[in-house]
């Protein structure tokens, strides 16, 4: 009878400790199944990376450089008609690259005497003008060459240049290779001449 009740003891401790195995090894199939399942979605839809500031690189552009002073002729042909002076002016890129000037200026005239007026005459040209090499671009300049006067004359100089970019001025030269000008001026210092200048332009000014 002992024998017998042991055996039954036994067997029921052996009954749960399989049924107690059972469940942990369920509790463990089912761990492993929702960590994988969670790994699948992490892997299916991956969090985004938080954006990042990118910084496009600087384009580089061909800029046209500003021509040197010794990159052009300034040259002046004077002519008298009927009392005043017309002289068609010229700035030739004589190098052998392109470059440009600016072209929204007017002639700068530098005399020392005191009854001459400068008049700019016309539109500012373009901002700026390209020159390739050869290109030639325009300007003028009228005076009176004495009727504007009701007494003596005297002959003054003036000297005509051109701002092509910023703190770089031409000067030109008239047919005899000189920058000096003479200019008929009234010896009275209340009787004014005045002198008229034109801007720059692909064109000469009466064309």
């Amino acid at each position: 009878m002992i024998s017998l009740g042991y055996n039954t003891s036994m067997k029921a401790l052996i009954a749960v400790l399989i049924i107690l195995l059972a469940v942990l090894v369920i509790i463990i199939l089912a761990f492993l199944l929702v960590y994988q399942k969670n790994r699948v979605l992490e892997t299916t839809n991956p969090t985004p990376a938080p954006p990042q500031n990118i910084t496009a690189a600087p384009t580089t552009t061909n800029k046209t450089q500003y021509c040197n002073t010794s990159d052009l002729d300034a040259a002046g042909v004077f002519q008298g008609a009927a009392g005043n002076i017309y002289a068609t002016l010229s700035l030739k890129n004589i190098s052998k690259r392109e470059c440009q000037i600016s072209g929204d200026k007017f002639l700068n005239i530098s005399y020392s005497a005191k009854n001459l007026t400068v008049k700019e005459q016309g539109k500012a040209g373009q901002n700026t003008i390209s020159l390739l090499p050869g290109q030639t671009v325009y300007s003028q300049i009228h005076y009176p060459n004495g009727p504007q006067c009701q007494g003596p004359v005297k002959m003054v100089d003036i000297t005509i240049g051109y701002e092509i970019s910023p703190g770089s001025t031409v000067t030109f030269k008239n047919q005899g290779g000189g920058t000096q000008q003479p200019v008929a001026s009234c010896e009275s210092i209340s009787q004014m001449t005045q002198i008229d200048v034109w801007s720059i332009y692909n064109h000469p000014v009466n064309e």
